[in-house]
């Protein structure tokens, strides 16, 4: 046992677990005009965090954390959405990134707008994620913690869109070739017994061919209004579907600027600008 537990503590110093991402996830500010997106402020940085938490590579500072170290700065968590402050704060946490954001609408749309804050060099990074309803911020956070545990580990790729709609569109259309098929049979089962009516000589033969034609013109009637009822909802449905726009993320360019100079001789400098995108 003790060789063992020995060469355990050996294997622990020679293989070391890879280095965590330390994340903190601070305030977004709801900068529209509408009230019940308050709500939104407290939902988004927790549902977000909840997401980043879920990779083995991401270390989410603690709520109680950033409380303390906010409350010390004086500063509002809920309204920490730029990144004046964002190093300094992320020092204090001793943080790899921070993530700040904030809440907007306009022209109908719901966007989230996240700031990726490297405290190291400063960098930042713009995420966006927009919904034409209220009703997707789950599929919002899901989209927005995937590209930003892209930016942040690369263990995911970069996503555009989620697809959204509401309304089983295929599946009415299913039903109503699947009832198609039915009456198209059951109305060739009613004429071949109402043509066998026809040809019977005895009274028995007659009763029995003329209940299959009823009990086949009964289906098939059942059929056919139930596919014309399942076509009615595919139309609705697909028109529908069309109204709802998926959600979609974009990431914002970013331009650096890096100024160099060049000395040619003693008499020339040359100064220039690389703008790299």
């Amino acid at each position: 046992m003790k060789k063992t537990f020995v060469l355990m503590i050996i294997l622990c110093g020679v293989f070391r677990l890879p280095a965590q991402i330390v994340v903190a996830v601070t305030g977004f500010d709801n900068q529209s005009d509408i009230l019940y997106l308050d709500s939104w402020e407290r939902n988004v940085p927790a549902l977000l965090q909840s997401e980043l938490a879920l990779s083995p590579k991401i270390t989410v500072v603690e709520r109680r954390k950033l409380d303390a170290v906010f409350n010390e700065q004086k500063l509002a968590l809920s309204g920490f959405a730029d990144t004046t402050h964002a190093q300094d704060i992320g020092k204090l946490l001793e943080a790899d990134f921070i993530i700040s954001g904030s809440i907007l609408h306009y022209a109908s749309l719901y966007r989230i707008d996240v700031d990726i804050t490297r405290v190291k060099t400063g960098e930042v990074i713009h995420e966006k994620v927009e919904a034409g309803d209220a009703d997707h911020l789950p599929q919002m956070i899901e989209l927005l913690a995937n590209n930003v545990l892209f930016h942040l580990t690369g263990e995911t790729s970069y996503r555009n869109r989620i697809s959204v709609r509401k309304y089983p569109t295929v599946w009415l259309m299913a039903a109503t070739v699947g009832f198609g098929v039915v009456s198209a049979v059951y109305h060739n089962k009613y004429l071949t017994s109402y043509d066998k009516y026809h040809q019977a000589v005895t009274p028995p033969e007659m009763d029995a061919h003329i209940n299959d034609a009823e009990t086949a013109r009964l289906v098939r009637n059942t059929a056919l209004s139930l596919g014309a009822a399942a076509l009615i909802g595919t139309i609705y449905t697909y028109l529908q579907n069309r109204k709802i726009r998926d959600i979609t993320a974009y990431e914002k360019k970013r331009i650096r600027v890096q100024p160099t100079l060049h000395f040619k001789s003693r008499e020339s400098i040359h100064f220039a600008l690389q703008f790299r995108f």
